[in-house]
């Protein structure tokens, strides 16, 4: 569902210019819904509340997004800070969520966010927001210009781009754990890994947004693919847990997310912004959703070893196509 609702959100907030109603309109229905599952009880209430519930949330990110890159500062930096303040909340609602849950149960943990989605949304409130939308342009006009996302020559490698890395990763990531624990891995050891990536994720990427307005967009869009693949590419030579988990915790995303997000930001104006933002999430999670599926099906015909340079190939792809299709963006916000 956020697949197809993703983008319609973002058009729907450039055609009124604002960013702020869309954002409240994700953290209310956010709050909403955890308020409701105090209430459930079997498997498929919830399973029918998450759906519905990530129709509405998920017109919180291509706004969020667009809203952190429409000010005067730059759009590396604003996409780094964007990150940062994500991979803050990730690790320690993952870290707060999981000690709740040993030491009180879950119906704490949903009192627990619902208390967090009301800070955000009382935040968000405070926040000033100009609307300079031109509500006298037609909507056909409106309408046609959103198409042209679609066919615009320097959004479409950026939507391809970040296909292929969510792709590449997906395929082998969905199966990592199992992966980890068939070499010799311990599960404490898995659980150390993923966290340190949150954590490292968390430390470097307001440095990475600094780093892409000093020296491009571009650049850091190839050298994340880039690395990426050949770093998958070792775990395929190695067998040793250690060097495994050390690898996997480099955490790459921070230079593609980053220089994605700017990238998106520089070549578009305010009002196609939101819409594009929402086009580049699509394209991750339906990614996300044919890599699980693809992962799965080949681990069943092979191992799950012999999918690492299946993956590192398409990351590696991803790196090329960044190298020859990319159109590097203006470095300086409007």
């Amino acid at each position: 569902m956020t697949v197809i609702a993703t983008p319609i959100w973002g058009m729907f907030s450039d055609r009124t210019g604002m960013r702020k109603p869309f954002i409240l309109l994700g953290l209310t229905a956010n709050t909403i819904f955890l308020v409701a599952f105090l209430f459930l009880s079997t498997t498929s209430q919830y399973v029918v509340a998450l759906s519905l519930s990530s129709v509405f949330i998920c017109s919180l990110q291509p706004s969020f997004q667009a809203y952190v890159t429409q000010g005067p500062m730059k759009k590396g930096r604003a996409s780094g800070i964007f990150l940062t303040s994500r991979s803050v909340g990730l690790s320690l609602g993952s870290f707060i969520g999981g000690l709740t849950y040993e030491t009180a149960g879950m119906q704490q943990n949903f009192i627990g966010g619902i208390l967090s989605s009301i800070a955000g949304i009382l935040v968000l409130l405070g926040l000033k927001e100009e609307n300079d939308q031109n509500h006298d342009e037609p909507r056909s006009a409106i309408t046609a210009s959103h198409r042209s996302l679609l066919t615009d020559r320097n959004l479409v490698p950026i939507y391809f781009i970040d296909f292929l890395y969510s792709f590449g990763i997906t395929i082998f990531s969905v199966l990592f754990s199992v992966y980890f624990v068939q070499i010799g891995g311990s599960k404490t050891l898995l659980g150390i890994t993923n966290s340190a990536i949150y954590v490292i994720a968390t430390t470097i990427s307001t440095p990475v947004g600094m780093l892409t307005d000093k020296i491009g967009t571009k650049p850091l869009l190839i050298f994340g693919n880039m690395c990426c693949s050949l770093l998958t590419g070792v775990l395929y030579l190695t067998n040793d847990p250690l060097i495994t988990a050390a690898i996997w915790a480099i955490p790459l995303h921070p230079y593609i997310s980053i220089a994605s997000m700017a990238l998106i930001a520089e070549h578009t104006d305010r009002d196609k912004r939101a819409a594009a933002m929402g086009l580049i999430i699509t394209s991750q999670s339906f990614a996300r959703v044919i890599g699980a599926l693809l992962g799965g099906l080949l681990a069943d015909f092979m191992t799950i070893r012999g999918i690492i340079p299946v993956s590192a190939s398409i990351l590696f792809m991803g790196g090329l196509c960044a190298w020859r299709f990319v159109k590097q963006g203006r470095l300086q916000a409007k």
